[in-house]
């Protein structure tokens, strides 16, 4: 089912990882030990320690509601946590629990440890994960487009490649009410048809963290991607290289940039593509 639950939840995902400590990354807030959470998750160890994917539901009813909460992400399906009930005004928080039982961003063949770098743009995972709510007998599927729970189908431990491991970590995101990443345009699909390079509409739009750019070439060839300020000036080298003939995934940390209005240009031996986004804080 899609729909049932407007009205009574607001569903985020979100991503906890304390293994890595390089390109520290906003951690979600609120979790463990907040005023108004019910939480369910167990630590690594006594350290304290969390590399997990995390849900978050709010109960915005004027009285206590029960949800049992489950999750697939492609073959893989989680089932964790039970029935839980939510007391008036808080909210529930499920994490993994045991060591990296609820690890969305190992599910993904780009970024591991051992991984080619190339694999960053060449094995990203587009596995939209599915949240199932249940109350009152009533399922309801919550669509996590942005693909919070996997990381935005990479291990960011190791997309974008930095020559380290990085901080996975990605604040709560509102999964419901939200939206999905938007279609492609009536030009990219025109030029897609015509054998033309693409460069697809960024997402999310706006951004805060980490900014998906999808793009197509048409024959082997130097390929830039990166981003610009609106004076011009290039602020996130993304992509520089030989690339064959192919469409690509490319993950962007924009990290340490002002919010405002930016622009990703794709340069190719056919011209230059330009995509305007809006990055927030």
């Amino acid at each position: 089912m899609t729909a049932g639950s407007s009205g009574q939840i607001a569903v985020f995902a979100g991503y906890y990882d304390t293994h890595h400590d390089s390109h520290l990354r906003t951690k979600p807030s609120p979790w463990q030990g907040s005023a108004d959470v019910v939480f369910v998750g167990t630590p690594d160890s006594k350290s304290g320690g969390w590399d997990s994917s995390a849900l978050r539901i709010d109960n915005l009813t004027t009285g206590a509601l029960t949800v049992t909460t489950t999750v697939d992400i492609g073959s893989h399906h989680f089932a964790l946590w039970g029935a839980r009930t939510i007391p008036v005004g808080y909210r529930l928080i499920l994490a993994q629990t045991s060591f990296e039982n609820f690890d969305g961003s190992d599910l993904n063949a780009a970024g591991c440890f051992d991984c080619n770098p190339n694999d960053c743009l060449t094995k990203v995972s587009s596995t939209i994960p599915v949240i199932h709510v249940t109350m009152n007998g009533t399922t309801t599927d919550y669509r996590d487009a942005d693909q919070v729970l996997n990381t935005n189908g990479a291990d960011l431990a190791g997309c974008p490649y930095t020559g380290t491991r990085n901080d996975e970590s990605t604040p709560w995101q509102q999964v419901f009410p939200g939206s999905s990443p938007a279609a492609p345009s009536a030009r990219a699909a025109l030029d897609v048809d015509r054998g033309r390079p693409v460069l697809f509409a960024p997402y999310p739009n706006p951004v805060r963290g980490i900014l998906a750019v999808e793009f197509k070439t048409t024959r082997q060839g130097e390929v830039q991607l990166a981003v610009y300020d609106l004076a011009g000036r290039m602020v996130r080298s993304s992509v520089d290289g030989v690339l064959d003939a192919g469409q690509y995934r490319d993950l962007m940390n924009l990290a340490g940039l002002a919010p405002g209005i930016y622009y990703c240009r794709l340069t190719t031996p056919e011209g230059m593509l330009h995509r305007a986004f809006t990055l927030v804080r």
